[in-house]
């Protein structure tokens, strides 16, 4: 348990100390509540350790698609320690649902990125609607934190970090060398501490969702765009 952690829950047993004098419902109720805060927050240190191993697996029912196994499927941006967001849910514990528009699949012999995988919309969807919430770790200082290409800026100064803790949205590729134009967006959640992937045009059922990394993101991670010169990529791999 981190330090961090650790004062976090002897202040709620300061709390539930001085609430204990409420009498005997008050107190059977708090102690049960404390009980379960601990669980799940060893739950959480459980899960992230086993991801850090790369031990982690959960045998995901076919609702969830071609979700990997050695993802932990959240349905809500997550912080590990409970402090930015709720703390994450053990999926082989508690079975998380799926979303009903979007499925993750594997892409098809034919695609560019064969052998990875894609989402996909379960059915049709309007032209500026939430095809699916953009979710993982919730983080405030991204610097410290180990390289990650799933990081999606977030309302409110907050960083999403998918890489471990995802949904489908995870899986929404960059539309360069797929199609013409992406039909989606990533962008801040209004009003939450999150992200979303928004549609552009009207999406039938079937048809792949595709976003626009970036310049930035493209250029760090040698992603094809349009937009970038070839001698800009020269540059950006030899400096000097």
């Amino acid at each position: 348990t981190s330090a961090l952690a650790r004062h976090f829950l002897k202040l709620r047993m300061s709390l539930v100390d001085a609430l204990l004098q409420c009498g005997p419902l008050s107190k059977t109720w708090l102690r049960r509540a404390l009980r379960s805060s601990k669980t799940s927050l060893r739950e959480a240190q459980d899960l992230q350790e086993l991801l850090a191993t790369g031990r982690f697996r959960c045998a995901y029912s076919p609702t969830f698609g071609a979700f990997p196994h050695d993802r932990v499927f959240v349905e809500s941006v997550i912080d590990i320690e409970g402090r930015l967001a709720p703390l994450p849910a053990d999926p082989r514990i508690s079975c998380p649902t799926p979303s009903r528009k979007v499925v993750v699949s594997a892409c098809p012999d034919a695609h560019p990125l064969f052998g990875e995988l894609r989402c996909l919309a379960r059915v049709a969807l309007p032209r500026d609607t939430v095809a699916v919430p953009y979710v993982g770790q919730l983080c405030t200082h991204i610097g410290k934190r180990p390289h990650s290409a799933y990081m999606c800026r977030a309302a409110e100064g907050f960083t999403v970090d998918a890489k471990q803790f995802c949904n489908e949205a995870a899986f929404v590729n960059h539309y360069f060398g797929i199609a013409e134009a992406p039909n989606c967006r990533l962008q801040a959640a209004p009003g939450k501490r999150g992200a979303l992937v928004q549609t552009l045009r009207p999406i039938s059922a079937g048809e792949e969702l595709l976003v626009d990394y970036g310049f930035a993101y493209c250029m760090k991670g040698g992603v094809p765009h349009p937009r970038i010169p070839d001698w800009a990529r020269e540059f950006d791999a030899h400096p000097y």
